[in-house]
């Protein structure tokens, strides 16, 4: 049996509580919402954190997607499944369905998040692809307010972000472009 090391876990209802925590914990501390990569990492003892901190309660606050003229704001929190079934974000990224299509089972499609993928950094994962394709900026929100970062330079190696102990990532935006293309055409 994989059980992973002993921690603590706490659930947060605001970002600025997240940020808050993550602040005093330091690296110490580790963000989970969908826990697909996480929690087998943490069973393989691959990963140990003596916090874990809950931001499934963030839904509300960073589950979203805003199309505005000339760009798509994409929450962290939003999930798989709601990529998928978005009409508005398939319309103008087609790539953004195809890819949402083939990733993993329904469980990690309704509980897995944009956010969590990308942080994940893993470098087989297909929503980092996409991003990076689509020119996606990250917004990375800490005790000293927002950063905006590009995805070249969010992802800085495999499983490693620019997203530091005391931050947590809330958006990611997309330049709407003409023929934002399919990853079949």
């Amino acid at each position: 049996m994989q059980v992973p090391a002993p921690f603590e876990y706490q659930r947060v209802g605001t970002v600025d509580e997240a940020v808050t925590l993550l602040d005093r914990l330091g690296d110490t501390a580790r963000l989970v919402a969908g826990g697909h990569s996480l929690i087998p990492m943490m069973k393989l003892r691959l990963a140990n954190f003596e916090y874990l901190i809950d931001i499934n309660e963030l839904h509300d606050e960073l589950g979203y997607i805003r199309v505005e003229p000339g760009m798509i704001r994409i929450g962290a929190m939003t999930r798989h499944r709601e990529l998928l079934e978005s009409d508005e974000l398939a319309a103008a990224f087609p790539i953004f369905r195809d890819a949402e299509r083939v990733i993993a089972d329904p469980v990690v499609r309704n509980r897995g998040t944009l956010g969590g993928s990308l942080c994940q950094a893993d470098p087989s994962e297909d929503l980092s692809a996409v991003c990076t394709t689509l020119d996606a900026s990250c917004v990375i929100r800490g005790m000293d307010g927002e950063r905006v970062v590009s995805m070249e330079d969010f992802h800085q190696g495999p499983y490693e972000t620019a997203v530091g102990d005391a931050e947590i990532l809330t958006e990611v935006r997309f330049p709407v472009r003409p023929r934002g293309s399919s990853a079949y055409e």
